[in-house]
């Protein structure tokens, strides 16, 4: 199966040029796709984790715990902010109010 020679590039292809000549070419050359399985292919011989989904589940899962965290952060923070308010407008009416 040939693919149909392209020569124009975009610039998404000029930038993974720059990255990575060698992965430029083989993608180009074998396509996303074929180079995936065989990636994939490659890690179940070594028995090896996806590295990309495992990256991926590691990121999500720390974000997920770090917006967990900051919830009880920010309801605290909303509470002191509504304090400072009714004090405010208390002494603001205590002192210069008539």
């Amino acid at each position: 199966m040939t693919k149909k020679n392209n020569k124009k590039f975009t610039p998404n292809e000029i930038n993974k040029y720059l990255y990575c000549p060698y992965q430029w070419y083989y993608e180009k050359k074998y396509g996303t796709k074929t180079l995936r399985s065989l990636y994939k292919e490659r890690n179940e011989k070594l028995n090896l984790d996806d590295k990309l989904k495992s990256n991926f589940a590691k990121g999500n899962k720390y974000h997920s715990n770090y917006l967990d965290e900051n919830k009880n952060e920010n309801k605290n923070l909303l509470v002191y902010l509504m304090i400072v308010v009714v004090i405010f407008i208390l002494w603001y009416f205590l002192f210069n109010g008539s």
